[in-house]
């Protein structure tokens, strides 16, 4: 109702009772809502994914929890007298008159609410149809290597994978080669002058395994030059299938800059004891490291029964 028609009220209601007045014509009118009466929520609950990111040096995805609800509700207004002269529509000639304990029901709306619970902790989710939880803090952390192993072969320049939750949904995630270089080594593209001198490489692996252990190795850059090294990659060459092809990316170092990158192996079940030899090739920017490449080598033990 506006102010005006407010003022103009009593003086309505003085000229309906004034002897000899021109005709008015009474009609109801919903005026100003005084209240809404609930009738349904339909609400559904949904996931969203943040950017990819690191922990550590594995890849990450936060996960959240969102709901969206939709309100059903009935609008309830004062009921308003609306007086016009008969037959004069000139706008500004009606006056308005609310009706006291009267009220008009209006037409059902709706309305959307939106809102975040927080993070989606301790769920059952799956990652390309492979069953896994996210942890307390609502992340899925790449712990098994599981889409790093991709990159593995230098021919994909993409991943596409499918993050889902059983009640919620989920969404198709895509990454790039380039994007998984500036995620785990903080490689970039800069223009800059690039060198090797002072470039160390360390290798750690144990001395033996047994088949169906699983280990780690970890190789260590530190850049003890004076220049910038840029994009440094380690990649495993072997024989054996379970240690071939593997990549460690240390990515940019700067002058006194040090890095290290882990990748786990499993030797097979079936694995016959002896010596087995895996060679480490480094590459950067400007091209292979020659100097860098590493021969390795660790023993496979037989597994001794156990005793009756």
């Amino acid at each position: 109702m506006s102010i005006r028609s407010f003022l103009l009220c009593s003086a309505a209601v003085a000229v309906l009772v004034t002897p000899g007045c021109t005709n008015y014509r009474a009609t109801d009118y919903p005026g100003s809502v005084i209240r809404y009466e609930f009738i349904r929520r339909e609400s559904e609950d949904h996931l969203r994914i943040d950017p990819i990111t690191v922990v550590g040096q594995d890849l990450a995805l936060h996960l959240t929890h969102h709901r969206t609800s939709t309100i059903h509700e009935r609008p309830i207004h004062q009921k308003v007298k609306v007086y016009r002269v008969e037959g004069d529509m000139t706008p500004g000639k009606e006056y308005y008159e609310p009706v006291p304990g009267e009220i008009i029901v209006g037409r059902d709306t709706s309305r959307v609410e939106r809102s975040s619970l927080g993070d989606l902790s301790n769920e059952p989710i799956t990652v390309d149809g492979v069953e896994c939880r996210s942890d307390r803090e609502g992340m899925w952390i790449d712990r098994d290597h599981s889409l790093l192993s991709r990159f593995d072969d230098m021919s994909v320049t993409e991943v596409a994978f499918e993050l889902r939750h059983k009640r919620m949904g989920g969404e198709t995630i895509r990454l790039t080669r380039i994007e998984l270089l500036q995620l785990i080594g903080g490689v970039s593209n800069s223009a800059r002058d690039v060198g090797r001198d002072g470039l160390q490489v360390k290798v750690d692996l144990p001395d033996q395994v047994k088949p169906g252990e699983t280990f780690d190795v970890l190789v260590r850059a530190e850049n003890r030059g004076p220049k910038y090294t840029n994009n440094l990659t380690g990649r495993t060459f072997s024989r054996h299938a379970w240690l071939d092809g593997r990549n460690f990316y240390l990515g940019d170092l700067e002058a006194g800059q040090s890095r290290q990158f882990l990748r786990r192996f499993t030797v097979p079940e079936d694995c016959a004891p002896g010596k087995v030899y895996v060679a480490l090739g480094m590459s950067d920017t400007l091209g292979v490291v020659e100097e860098m490449q590493a021969r390795l080598a660790l023993r496979v033990v037989a597994v001794r029964p156990e005793a009756e």
